[in-house]
């Protein structure tokens, strides 16, 4: 082989080390955006509960039996909830969050319909803000990881050569 094939060679194989690095952090922007559209979603469910139970005495279960029928609620998981405690938490929750959550939910059971539909509006708040916070997470690390990607790619190319 000569030397010319070598050093085609060699910056073929940098390109595909650069590309490989950028894409690794073009990756984590679109983690943080499916998690920003998760704890939307789970927003926009506690909401949804909030505005039904407003006009509806329903119980906890039939709660979960008219958010099954709508497809956007189907990535919460609610098919294996037994009872609104039960409900599976956005893992991008803070634990005391999720607690928070948890016990809103549990406490529903024992409230009336309208301090019940106030622990709701409150539990969809707390979760709006979470996914602000995912959302300006996800807005920047659009900016920052496919730069940082692609700068560990150089490195690496670099470090190779």
């Amino acid at each position: 082989m000569g030397g010319t094939a070598v050093t085609l060679l060699r910056a073929a194989g940098a390109c595909l080390v650069l590309l490989a690095g950028y894409g690794a952090g073009a990756g984590v922007p679109l983690h943080h955006r499916r998690s920003w559209r998760q704890l939307h979603t789970f927003a926009r469910l506690l909401a949804y509960w909030q505005g039904i139970l407003r006009y509806q005495p329903l119980t906890g279960a039939e709660l979960l039996r008219r958010a099954r029928q709508y497809p956007e609620f189907a990535a919460l998981g609610l098919e294996e909830c037994a009872g609104l405690s039960a409900l599976p938490m956005p893992g991008t929750l803070t634990l005391a969050e999720q607690e928070e959550i948890r016990d809103g939910l549990c406490q529903m059971s024992l409230q009336p319909r309208e301090e019940a539909c106030a622990t709701l509006e409150r539990l969809a708040s707390l979760c709006e803000e979470a996914a602000q916070r995912a959302r300006q997470a996800a807005d920047d690390s659009r900016v920052l990881w496919p730069r940082l990607g692609l700068c560990a790619g150089v490195l690496t190319v670099i470090l190779l050569w």
